[in-house]
């Protein structure tokens, strides 16, 4: 007999909304009801969940409030605490900047995750490079690499999902980072640069990176349990998210996204989710990013929409839950 993987849902009405969907549909045990944190509750106020330590799959709601992976995340390790293991992210966005210490949101609960010491290695996955370009200016900055309290290029990895000229640029470093960034197996190019600034004493390095693509990632670098969080915003078509310019129809099939959303294809999430699962040891995951306004859908892109929330459920429930021999 497979091991059991126990349902948890947030409790936002996208969400419970969606597992109602999927527990017709694949007849799904009764959940667990999660809190849900609102889009930007302070820092210090977030505090890990009560979870099993079983093997569980976390729905939550729209991507907005993909920092409610933090606590999901902590409450997972708290129950384990002799345990490693490796978080695991597909998503168009890095989800890493500095301002977690103060405030959590869906744009940077990954570096509070990086505090973990419990979590050896980081994986981004399927990156869309202008999700990087937040200031349209070629390169996303990180004004203290210092911030996330490890050697950032000793535990994390990204991998975009195109070749791109998008950078990232790293101020405040030492002389080990560029070595370290060398070395690292998901950048292609690393150099420093010199930024001059508003005076001819302003100037200050920074180590600007570009990342290699979704095919030099291989799933046999997962060498440790695993901690697999999925946001649907990844896709770039299959089914409305938050990032959609405009409620109708055609955002199901991708037309509007812009460049606040992914490239990836369903197929290829889905076996990318699959290849995990057989290679690593998935211990539990999550999936965030149906659309807030599930409810104002039409029936054609709402059916859609759930529908695609299903077969990556189905996928992540495999992925956890490989059959025994």
């Amino acid at each position: 007999m497979s091991r059991a993987v126990v349902p948890y849902v947030v409790d936002y009405p996208e969400a419970r909304a969606t597992y109602d969907y999927l527990q017709k549909h694949l007849r799904l045990p009764q959940p667990q009801v999660l809190p849900g944190l609102g889009e930007r509750p302070d820092s210090i106020s977030v505090q890990p969940h009560s979870l099993t330590n079983q093997p569980f799959l976390f729905l939550n709601g729209s991507g907005k409030f993909h920092h409610d992976t933090a606590p999901v995340v902590e409450g997972f390790l708290a129950a384990r605490p002799e345990e490693i293991y490796y978080y695991v992210q597909i998503d168009a966005h890095p989800d890493k900047e500095e301002v977690f210490r103060w405030k959590l949101d869906c744009a940077n609960f990954v570096g509070r995750l990086m505090q973990q010491k419990q979590l050896r290695r980081f994986f981004l996955l399927g990156t869309w490079p202008p999700c990087l370009d937040v200031a349209d200016a070629k390169t996303n900055i990180t004004k203290k690499i210092r911030c996330y309290r490890r050697r950032f290029f000793k535990i994390f990895q990204q991998y975009v999902i195109s070749d791109s000229d998008v950078s990232e640029t790293f101020f405040g470093i030492d002389e080990q980072d560029l070595v370290e960034a060398q070395n690292n197996p998901s950048v292609a190019t690393a150099a420093i640069h010199e930024r001059q600034g508003a005076t001819a004493d302003d100037r200050s390095e920074g180590l600007v990176v570009t990342w290699k693509t979704l095919d030099d990632f291989s799933p046999t670098m997962l060498k440790r349990p695993v901690y697999l969080s999925i946001d649907l915003d990844v896709l770039k078509s299959d089914l409305v998210t938050d990032w959609r310019v405009g409620v109708h129809e055609g955002d199901v099939m991708g037309e509007g996204y812009g460049d606040n959303h992914g490239r990836m294809s369903l197929e290829q999430l889905l076996a990318l989710i699959k290849t995990i699962g057989e290679t690593a040891s998935v211990q539990a995951g999550d999936i965030c990013g149906v659309t807030e306004m599930l409810g104002e859908l039409s029936p054609a892109a709402r059916e859609k929409t759930l529908e695609t929330v299903k077969q990556v459920y189905e996928a992540m429930l495999s992925a956890i839950q490989p059959a025994s021999p």
